[in-house]
């Protein structure tokens, strides 16, 4: 659940604060609705009460419904993180999930990752 409450305080955080979090070269958007994906994939959902599992579904509903090639743009350019209503949603489905679990907001840490460029490969 650790990996869990992490990617959702990424995609409750304000724009200013998932954008630091990255590399710019990264696609950042897309790096968090994958590392969500991921975590939610692995999540022990037997441990979650039935509040935490409906906002839970109910975001990542929200994120299959608005992903494929419309709404590229929001993953791939990361000024949409400050602009996008398709953002503004996420990180308020995010606080949802952080709240129904009980789990207070804090400022994430940024990732122990190494992202290597296609020059360093």
């Amino acid at each position: 659940m650790v990996d869990l409450k992490r990617t959702l305080l990424v995609l409750a955080s304000e724009s200013y604060i998932q954008t630091s979090l990255f590399p710019d070269f990264a696609c950042k958007g897309d790096e968090m609705v994958n590392e969500f994906g991921e975590a939610w994939d692995s999540a022990d959902r037997s441990t979650l009460n039935k509040k935490a599992l409906f906002a839970l579904e109910k975001l990542d509903k929200y994120l299959s419904d608005y992903s494929g090639e419309s709404y590229r743009e929001h993953y791939t350019d990361n000024e949409m993180l400050g602009t996008s209503e398709v953002w503004n949603n996420i990180r308020s489905l995010a606080k949802e999930s952080l709240s129904a679990l009980n789990w207070p907001y804090e400022v994430p840490k940024q990732f122990n990752v190494i992202y290597l460029v296609e020059d360093e490969i």
